[in-house]
């Protein structure tokens, strides 16, 4: 596993399954609603905030706090 250098990239660590390299964007969240949980699965800046695409990371993981899940 490695983390790339300073908050230029798009995702959070880079995986190495031996066959490739897998970037990963970790999102947690503490907001809750009924029997669900919402995380921002977004990139940008405060009005600026665009989806991530396929080209930008390959996986996306959500971290749930209130679960420690």
């Amino acid at each position: 596993m490695a983390k790339p250098w300073g908050d230029s990239e798009r995702y959070d660590f880079v995986l190495d399954s031996g066959e490739r390299f897998w970037r990963v964007q970790v999102k947690s969240t503490n907001v809750g609603r009924s029997d669900r949980y919402a995380i921002n699965a977004t990139c940008g800046s405060i009005g600026k905030k665009k989806p991530y695409t396929a080209k930008q990371i390959d996986v996306l993981v959500a971290y749930i706090v209130a679960e420690d899940a």
